[in-house]
This record gives structure tokens, C-alpha cells and sequence, in this order.
């Protein structure tokens, strides 16, 4: 990013900068296009540190094999015995895992005539596209804490208290189809094993889709989590997408979703958005900022629900970022 300070002004900048060392699977580094004018490393180069980009081989950290994570709570000075000032517990990067296949719980509370049933469901049917899980997360259901209490509201944190962020491949293959219905109402439409899937008529259908206008989209089930999405992109200008609004209208989704150029900006921002936490900064309520998160009136909203995606951090996220306590 470049300064508009004298040179000198501008060398004092830089060494004032604080350092931000990540450990990033690199199929999420890869995120993103020159076209799609986002990628994760250009969110993070916008931001006011200096980053390191770290190997594996790099770094302490501990593995948890159930979900078979690895170097999660890395540490970057493992040998920082005998120096002076260093923190006893090392100091951390951040570890940015590209799951595809273990993926933690969430508790939904499934409606019954009497009481409400808690029901563990894989975080991509809750809709879930990324997360951040502190130290005292557990790592199995993450909306729980290491003792098995549920977490009532998330507070970021810096590196130091956070164990990883995760981006969830699944959640983006889950969220819907946009399509134009042309050779499909012909053809029909059809599951990844070429087994046809119709539209959902009733609450009872199942092995079935919604359809709406320009868009395929998995049932809610009861407890607002979601069946898996049966149809796959197909033909000709089919794509994965997802419901898309705008901050001038938060109750009405668009026609079609997401195109595909914001759908590829989101699995960046995602990855930034998560990073983000790990780097202390909460939600807020400034609509269509990187860490947009709201409810208002009963309806959620959250960044990866808006478009335009935001390109950068903007100025009032940068400046709360804190690295250490």
C-alpha cells in the first residue's frame, strides 16, 4: 500500500508496521482471480502489517487427528527458551485450513409439540462457509466450548488465543445452482451420480430441490438447517451460486443469486473474513464491510450474504486490528 509521507516519514511507517505471520493451506491462497479483482493474499497485502507467509515445516503446533487437523495453535518461535521478553507461551501465527471432509458440528434445536430436540448437524447443512475457533472452542462442535457449554456469542480474539480459521469447501457446493431451467425442463436435472432431481412440491418431498427464479437451493428442514443440495451444474451457464441481497433491501433476496464473478470473490472473502477474527477484529453492522454481521427485526444477515463482496477491508476494520492483547 503506498504512502503519501516523505521518504523518511514513510521508512518509520514501515518499521512501525507489526508483523502477521500466517500458516494457510495453499488451495485457499489460490482463491480467487486477477479477474475476480480479490484474491486472499490481496486482502491481507491491504492491510497495515507486515506479512509472513509460513510453511508447515515452519512452525510448532498440535494436531488433532479425529478431525485430522494439523499444526493447529502454531507457534513461531519454538526455541524462544533463554530470550529475553518473549512470551511464555510462544507467539502465534495463523493457521488457515481448507477443509474439505472433516468438518465440525453445530446443535440445532429441532421443533417438537413439547420440548425443542438438540440434533449435531455438520456445519455445511447450518450454512456455514468459514470459521474461526478460539482456544476454548471445542474442536469437534464449534458453536460449544472445550467443557461441552454452548457458546452464546463470539468475541475475536488475536493469534494468540486462536487455535485456526477454516474455510468449509462443502458449504459452498451446498448453497445453490443458478440456472436458466431452458434445457433442464427438457432434460431435467440431475444429482452427481446422474440420478434426476425433481422439484420439491411439498414439505414431505424428499431427494428433492426448491426451485426458484434462476435458482436451485436445498430444502430447510426443521430446526432451520439445510438438506443436502441434490442438483449439480450441468449445462451451459449453470453455476454454483448462492441467495444474494443488497443493503438497501435486507428481506428480499435477488433473482438468480450470485453471479459467478461475486461467488468467486466470496470464497476469498471468506478466507479474509476469518483471518480477520483471528486478528481480533468482531462483527459489526456497517452492511457491505468484510466483517458485516447483523440481525435486525428477526432477519440475519451477514457478510456473504451481500453484494457487491467488499474488495478490502475498509479503513474502520484495519484500524481495530490488534495482534496481541
Amino acid at each position: 500500500m503506498a504512502s503519501s509521507l516523505p521518504r523518511g516519514f514513510a521508512r518509520l511507517e514501515e518499521a512501525l508496521r507489526r508483523d502477521f505471520f500466517l500458516v494457510a493451506d495453499q488451495e485457499l491462497l489460490a482463491f480467487g482471480s486477477a479477474g475476480a479483482s480479490a484474491t486472499p493474499i490481496s486482502y491481507l497485502t491491504a492491510l497495515p502489517l507486515r506479512n509472513h507467509y509460513l510453511e508447515l515445516d515452519e512452525v510448532a503446533g498440535e494436531d488433532f487427528p479425529a478431525r485430522e487437523l494439523t499444526k493447529i495453535r502454531p507457534v513461531i518461535n519454538p526455541n524462544r527458551a533463554g530470550v529475553p521478553g518473549t512470551r511464555a507461551a510462544g507467539q502465534r501465527a495463523v493457521r488457515a485450513i481448507y477443509q474439505t471432509e472433516f468438518w465440525p458440528a453445530v446443535t440445532v434445536f429441532v421443533p417438537t409439540p413439547s420440548t425443542p430436540i438438540e440434533q449435531r448437524v455438520p456445519i455445511w447443512q447450518y450454512g456455514v462457509f468459514g470459521a474461526t475457533v478460539l482456544d476454548t472452542t471445542s474442536y469437534d462442535e464449534i458453536d460449544r466450548t472445550q467443557f461441552g457449554s454452548l457458546v452464546t456469542a463470539f468475541a475475536a480474539a488475536s493469534p494468540n488465543e486462536t487455535s485456526s480459521v477454516e474455510w468449509y469447501e462443502k458449504t459452498f457446493r451446498n448453497a445453490g445452482v443458478h440456472t436458466d431451467f431452458t434445457e433442464g425442463l427438457i432434460n431435467g436435472f440431475h444429482d452427481e451420480h446422474g440420478n434426476e432431481v425433481p422439484a420439491c412440491l411439498s414439505v414431505n418431498d424428499v431427494g428433492c430441490d426448491i426451485w426458484e427464479d434462476h435458482l436451485i437451493v436445498p430444502r430447510e428442514l426443521p430446526g432451520g438447517y439445510l438438506d443436502e443440495l441434490h442438483t449439480v451444474p450441468e449445462y451451459i451457464g449453470d453455476y454454483h451460486t448462492r441467495r444474494a441481497f443488497v443493503c438497501t433491501d435486507l428481506a428480499h433476496d435477488l433473482a438468480g443469486g450470485m453471479s459467478l464473478l461475486d461467488f468467486t470473490r466470496l470464497k476469498a472473502a471468506v478466507v479474509a473474513h476469518e483471518v480477520g477474527h483471528a486478528l481480533h477484529l468482531d462483527h459489526h453492522s456497517l452492511c457491505g464491510a468484510l466483517m458485516f454481521d447483523t440481525t435486525t427485526s428477526g432477519i440475519h444477515r451477514g457478510m456473504s450474504d451481500i453484494i457487491p463482496i467488499a474488495p478490502v477491508f475498509s479503513p474502520a476494520e484495519t484500524g481495530a486490528i490488534r495482534l496481541h492483547e
